[in-house]
């Protein structure tokens, strides 16, 4: 199984009737996502300073993604259904040749203990990085110590990737817990996670105009 995260922008004023749209996806459109080996697809949508940005997630397991990408595209509904999306999207000049939604790379992954679908809130949140300390952040998570991991899954965190894109990391990860503020601010009672998240929010920064490090995006999609 591969996990899969991606950038798009959307244009000004195309917010609304997207997410109308896509609260009422062709379900053809759905069928051809499963028949293409896609699973646990979100989309998330959050305004920042260069405009309102969408990020997707999704699972992929299949033998040959670019066979699998091909038939999506080839499918007659699922072509239909672009002609009203695409006309709502701006792709990002980053995103490599031949893709529409740019694809990003994943910087770490924790699956901890998988809840089924039904059994989960999904989170997706952005926060900039300092310019010129993208090695010394990757090097946090390529070193996690097991501890702070075991403390993400009491958490009640599962399924965690982070990508990173330029100077920001996007963030998903799925929530099985009764009182999120609290799983999470039980984190801070361990000294060796605190350590840690204090390490990586050294190496973070506030976007202006926002008192949050971490900034929520909303779910705008979701196909198991």
């Amino acid at each position: 199984m591969e996990r899969y995260g991606s950038l798009i922008q959307i244009k000004p004023d195309h917010e609304e009737r997207y997410i109308i749209l896509h609260n009422n996806t062709f379900p053809g459109v759905l069928e051809q996502i499963r028949n293409s080996n896609i699973s646990n697809y979100s989309i998330f949508l959050r305004d920042f300073p260069e405009g309102k940005m969408l990020f997707s997630f999704f699972e992929y397991t299949g033998e040959d993604f670019q066979a699998d990408m091909d038939g999506m595209a080839a499918d007659p509904l699922t072509r239909d259904w672009w002609k009203l999306t695409i006309p709502m999207q701006i792709p990002l000049e980053s995103r490599k040749e031949g893709e529409w939604w740019a694809t990003i790379g994943e910087l770490f992954h924790m699956d901890g203990d998988r809840k089924s679908p039904g059994d989960v809130r999904r989170y997706a949140g952005a926060v900039e990085i300092v310019p010129g300390s993208v090695s010394e952040y990757r090097s946090l998570y390529e070193t996690i110590h097991s501890d702070v991991l075991e403390r993400f899954r009491k958490s009640n965190m599962s399924n965690f990737s982070i990508y990173l894109h330029e100077t920001r990391i996007y963030s998903y990860f799925e929530y099985s817990g009764d009182d999120f503020a609290k799983d999470m601010d039980s984190m801070m009672d361990d000294p060796e996670t605190a350590a840690f998240l204090n390490a990586v929010r050294a190496l973070q920064k506030k976007l202006p105009g926002e008192n949050e490090w971490w900034l929520e995006m909303r779910e705008v999609f979701h196909t198991d």
